[in-house]
């Protein structure tokens, strides 16, 4: 390689790195932009998640002697029965709110879920 060769490398290889580094920012203002969460929120959220929410009604009512099937509750809010039974074994887990063993953090219904299987829980009645 001659010194000009080397000039020409260094000189693309520092265009590549400034065009890097600006996408790089560009793409942090656009994930901003998009509601994204940052670092700092995603470990608040996670710390939200390693609190159990208060369902107990939810959970006496499976529990309850001909109370409903969770199967039924889990197909009236409009998840489906699976042949391979993972909707079924998920759902199972956050009606229990069993510990997931990857995060640490509790298998738990979103606001929105909750509500629908009360609501079910409640037409059951």
């Amino acid at each position: 390689m001659n010194s000009m060769d080397k000039k020409d490398i260094k000189i693309k290889l520092q265009e590549a790195i400034g065009a890097y580094i600006m996408l790089h920012e560009a793409g942090g203002r656009l994930r901003k932009a998009k509601g994204e969460k940052s670092a700092e929120e995603k470990k608040k959220n996670a710390e939200a998640q390693n609190t159990k929410k208060d369902y107990a009604d939810v959970q006496r009512a499976f529990k309850r002697l001909g109370g409903p099937s969770m199967v039924d509750i889990m197909v009236m809010i409009g998840i489906s029965d699976d042949k391979v039974g993972t909707n079924r074994s998920l759902f199972r887990k956050k009606v229990l709110q069993k510990k997931n063993k990857d995060t640490g953090s509790y298998y738990q219904f979103s606001d929105e879920e909750l509500d629908k299987v009360r609501a079910a829980i409640d037409s059951q009645k």
